[in-house]
């Protein structure tokens, strides 16, 4: 899908649409790709005349967070992070690229990862011909977007940290799994991102720009606060699964004693039994009409002793 956005009176105007909106392209506008074709990316090159190859590494999927430049075109490169199922626990990171010449800014995202309505939403003036602004806007978006599926992470992993209290399971482990998986993803992301607004820093065209730079320094606190964020959940979920694996293992341990003190428990009837059920002369008791019962009383009895033999012991061996 593509939009352009133009400014108009104070406010940008939107038209969404096909290929054919960039015969309408006029200088100062901005367009917005998401999930383009070979063929769009071309025709927006033709188009704008930012370089086609510049443009051309956005579709690669796992291309990483770096600044590239091209005889005055500049392409900005960066890690998103992006919901892959429904119910919010799975995540991966995804590249969007901002690249823009004199006249045109272009954002291209491989996949719809919501970057753009939430940096309009912030703020509905926003002026497309302003490069260095408008790439900041987009990089302070990208951070509080890090920090709210943080926060949802955090919000998850807490739930499964109360339901692996009672579990037997793997289930919780492997969710806890995917989360851990996912701020490595985060962490990586991150630090890339970090790197890359500090090589715009370094560029002419944002170093000269002395009324942007606590925007930087903004930005730039709210991106370390992102990462610092991802280290600590990252560190948090391994220490959680490490313990959590040792509880269900205690757990397990625990009711595996149980059941080999119930089966030796019931071996003494067993062999009792056994041995009255051979084919045996003058077996005791063979001619008393109670036998059954003497038997069943004895074995009871013979139960209950191991069974409390047992527990005294391992109540022992617990104290030592």
């Amino acid at each position: 899908m593509i939009t352009i956005y133009q400014q108009t009176d104070g406010n940008l105007q939107a038209k969404s649409g096909d290929i054919t909106l960039l015969d309408e392209l006029s200088p100062g506008m901005w367009i917005d790709l998401i999930a383009p074709s070979y063929d769009d990316i071309i025709a927006v090159s033709q188009a704008t005349g930012i370089n086609a190859e510049l443009l051309l590494t956005t579709l690669d999927s796992e291309e990483s967070s770096h600044v590239e430049s091209e005889d005055g075109d500049l392409l900005i490169v960066l890690d998103a992070p992006l919901i892959i199922d429904d119910h919010g626990q799975k995540y991966e990171t995804t590249p969007v690229s901002l690249a823009y010449n004199k006249d045109y800014f272009v954002t291209i995202a491989v996949q719809d990862i919501q970057i753009m309505p939430m940096t309009l939403a912030k703020n509905r003036k926003i002026n497309p011909a302003n490069h260095v602004h408008f790439t900041l806007m987009v990089f302070n978006r990208l951070s509080a977007l890090f920090i709210y599926y943080l926060k949802k992470i955090d919000g998850a992993t807490r739930e499964l940290s109360i339901r692996l209290r009672s579990s037997y399971k793997n289930k919780e482990l492997y969710e806890l799994l995917d989360f851990s998986t996912t701020m490595v993803y985060f962490s990586t992301a991150l630090n890339a991102d970090i790197a890359t607004l500090m090589q715009l820093k370094r560029l002419p065209g944002y170093k000269n720009q002395e009324e942007e730079l606590d925007f930087i320094e903004d930005v730039e606190i709210e991106l370390n606060q992102a990462r610092d964020m991802a280290n600590v959940f990252r560190d948090v979920l391994s220490s959680t699964m490490d313990a959590f694996a040792s509880i269900i293992s205690n757990n397990l341990n625990i009711v595996m004693k149980t059941f080999a003190v119930v089966s030796i428990v019931l071996t003494v009837p067993t062999i009792i039994a056994s041995l009255y059920g051979m084919n045996i002369i003058n077996i005791p008791l063979a001619d008393n009409p109670g036998a059954f019962w003497i038997v069943l009383l004895i074995s009871a009895v013979l139960a209950a002793i191991s069974g409390v033999f047992l527990f005294l012991y391992q109540k022992t061996i617990r104290r030592k």
